[in-house]
């Protein structure tokens, strides 16, 4: 049987538009046309497909469908090139997008805020120092004072301070703005200058005492020194009202407590 000895055929069924019917036909290893009926000679039978394929050969149908599927893939080929062209056009859209909304962005945060601030030191170790913003310009502001407060809050207004370096910060919208670093100072001084100190219902008064070693002298009105000590920085020293010459008149007194740091002077008004 010469059909068996063939490895491939590819048939094709074309359409005969004269007869009606269907006519079968293969492609041959020469290229060449045959209807199925035909006989082949040994030298045209089709090589079989592992010596095909070991061989580089290609096997090729014949079909009326070869100029659709070539233009469908053209088509298709042009689809995808458009819609590639698509994809890329959006990405660069938003890309521009988003670098025009930061340069936006950069440049209304060009406009620094004006602020000023106020400080009280901390007394006498006392953690109560004090910082106050102003927001000059009537802005919409909030505030960061680091290391005291980690977010941005309204309060412009931060007390109970340890003496220390703090960084002022200020948000407005989505801008954020480094001021000043500021320095909360410490005194040796108390906070509190003026004392009464009534000798009826009182025996004596603490003196204020920072932590160092010193000199503390009361005088009255008129000059005259009532109170005399030197003190070390363990000390604890008060006043009974007492001077040199005896009870202190009533009146104004000035305490003035100096140190090598500091010299601090208070007012004690003595009732009787």
């Amino acid at each position: 049987d010469t059909f068996s000895r063939q490895a491939e055929k590819s048939f094709v069924e074309g359409s005969s538009k004269e007869k009606g019917d269907e006519q079968k036909k293969i492609i041959l290893s020469d290229g060449k046309e045959r209807e199925t009926d035909t006989i082949l000679t040994d030298d045209e039978i089709i090589t079989p497909i592992a010596e095909t394929q070991k061989s580089g050969a290609v096997l090729s149908l014949d079909t009326n469908n070869n100029t659709e599927t070539e233009e469908q893939a053209l088509k298709n080929n042009d689809e995808e090139s458009s819609l590639k062209k698509s994809t890329d056009t959006y990405i660069e859209d938003q890309h521009k997008e988003t670098i025009n909304t930061e340069e936006q962005v950069e440049d209304e945060c060009l406009s620094v805020p004006k602020i000023r601030y106020d400080i009280v030191p901390e007394h006498l170790g006392e953690k109560d120092g004090k910082v106050t913003l102003f927001n000059i310009e009537g802005k919409k502001l909030s505030y960061q004072l680091v290391p005291a407060t980690d977010i941005y809050v309204n309060t412009r207004i931060y007390d109970n301070l340890e003496s220390g370096m703090y960084q002022i910060k200020v948000r407005e919208g989505e801008c954020e703005y480094d001021m000043d670093i500021i320095d909360v100072p410490a005194t040796y001084c108390a906070k509190e200058k003026d004392y009464t100190f009534n000798l009826t219902t009182e025996e004596k008064w603490q003196i204020p005492l920072p932590a160092l070693d010193g000199t503390v002298n009361i005088v009255n009105k008129s000059g005259q020194n009532m109170y005399n000590k030197t003190f070390i920085a363990s000390d604890k020293l008060s006043w009974n009202g007492s001077g040199n010459n005896g009870e202190a008149d009533a009146g104004l007194h000035k305490v003035i407590v100096k140190t090598t740091k500091e010299t601090c002077v208070y007012n004690v008004i003595i009732a009787k």
